[in-house]
C-alpha cells in the first residue's frame, strides 16, 4: 500500500536527519498531527502535500518519493479529468512536467 510506504519514508529521512514531527510540520506548513497520521499510515499522502513535503526535505526526498496515484479502469471518466487536471497543472507550471508525466504513466491514464 502507498500510503504506508509513503510514510514510512518520510518517517526514515526525518528521523536521519534528527528531526522532530512539529519541525517537518513547520517545514512543510501543516500541522504536527497530519505528520503523525501520514507516518503511521492513517492518512494518504495527497499530491498537495507530497509537493510541500518534498520542498520541505529541500530535495532530499522527491515528490514521486512520496506519492502515487491509484490505478483506475481504462474509459474511466475520472480518468480523463485527472490526466486533463495533472496536464493543466504541468502547463501551469504548478508541477515540473517530468512529474506531470511520471503521473500519467504510474495512475495507468496514458490510454486517455
Amino acid at each position: 500500500m502507498k500510503t504506508e510506504h509513503s510514510g514510512i519514508t518520510l518517517r526514515r529521512w526525518r528521523l536521519q536527519c534528527g528531526l522532530k514531527q512539529s519541525e517537518v510540520a513547520n517545514r512543510a506548513h501543516v500541522s504536527q498531527q497530519l505528520i503523525s497520521l501520514v507516518e503511521t499510515g492513517r492518512k494518504a499522502i495527497s499530491a498537495q502535500l507530497a509537493s510541500e513535503l518534498a520542498a520541505a526535505t529541500g530535495g532530499e526526498l522527491e515528490f514521486n518519493d512520496l506519492w502515487q496515484p491509484k490505478r483506475r479502469q481504462p474509459g474511466c471518466q475520472r480518468c480523463a479529468l485527472v490526466k486533463t487536471l495533472i496536464v493543466a497543472a504541468a502547463i501551469d507550471g504548478q508541477i515540473p512536467p517530468e512529474a506531470a508525466s511520471h503521473l500519467i504513466q504510474a495512475g495507468g491514464l496514458s490510454h486517455e
